[in-house]
């Protein structure tokens, strides 16, 4: 019984040694992939590397089992084949830790709900910043009050989605070690992001106001202008009414109005 025991536990500790390096290889690789895949193939890949470990699992108790019949019958090497079997199942340990660390922790990231919010809010964001930065002013005045009308509106959507932001900071507080990490480092792109696209906004609402104000004040300036303009082509000089004294004191007046313009 002793020799046939034995035989198992020379035979197995290599062939799960190995089975391990498979295993590890095998999460390094989904690893690499898991951003590129929908989050239900990357879940079958992690329920098979689980099945996998469970199965090498069963096997590296079966072997603490059987080194347990040989030390008990005090065979001679039996320690040597409990330290083998020890450091086979720590490796085992390390490795459903990095499972869990490298795909589980990462693939429920891709699946919670609260990760899953905070990816939309981004995306809106960096969305809302492109259009802001290639938008249009106008080129007249009633195309400049067009945009300037269109904005205030959507200044005042993005103005709100500061609550929507805040949900997301809340949230935070759920999530612990790796997952706190990741949630802190995507919550931080959100807020600079938001942050810059409040400033573009506001500053896109003061400039479209006062481009709105300078074409107001240009067009009435021009207006008062073509009126005197045209009082000036269409005054009779050969007249023999005219009264050169009314002349002058238009003149004056005129003077004095485009100076204070």
């Amino acid at each position: 019984e002793i020799i046939l025991v034995t035989g198992v536990q020379t035979c197995a500790l290599p062939i799960s040694d190995t089975k391990l390096d498979d295993i590890e290889a095998w999460i390094e690789d989904e690893a690499k992939r898991i951003d590129h895949l929908h989050p239900k193939d990357a879940k079958n890949n992690c329920d098979q590397i689980e099945r996998e470990l469970t199965r090498t699992e069963e096997v590296i108790k079966s072997m603490f089992s059987d080194v347990q019949i040989l030390r008990d019958n005090r065979y001679s090497q039996a320690q040597d084949l409990h330290r083998r079997v020890q450091q086979v199942h720590e490796k085992w340990v390390n490795i459903r830790t990095l499972l869990q660390t490298k795909l589980i922790n990462i693939l429920n990231i891709h699946t919670n709900p609260d990760f899953k919010f905070l990816a939309e809010c981004t995306e809106w964001v960096a969305k809302k910043l492109k259009q802001l930065k290639e938008a249009e002013f106008g080129t007249d005045m009633q195309t400049v009050k067009i945009e300037y009308d269109k904005h205030q509106k959507e200044h005042k959507i993005i103005d709100q989605f500061q609550g929507n932001v805040e949900k997301c900071r809340e949230a935070e507080v759920k999530f612990h070690g790796e997952e706190l990490k990741v949630y802190g480092e995507r919550m931080t792109v959100l807020q600079k992001a938001y942050n810059e696209l409040l400033v573009l906004s506001n500053k896109r609402v003061s400039d479209l106001h006062s481009l709105y104000d300078f074409m107001q004040a240009s067009h009435a300036e021009l207006t008062w202008l073509n009126d005197r303009e045209d009082k000036e082509t269409g005054r009779d000089w050969a007249d023999k009414n005219l009264k050169l004294g009314e002349v002058e004191q238009y003149y004056e007046k005129l003077m004095s109005e485009i100076g204070r313009a």
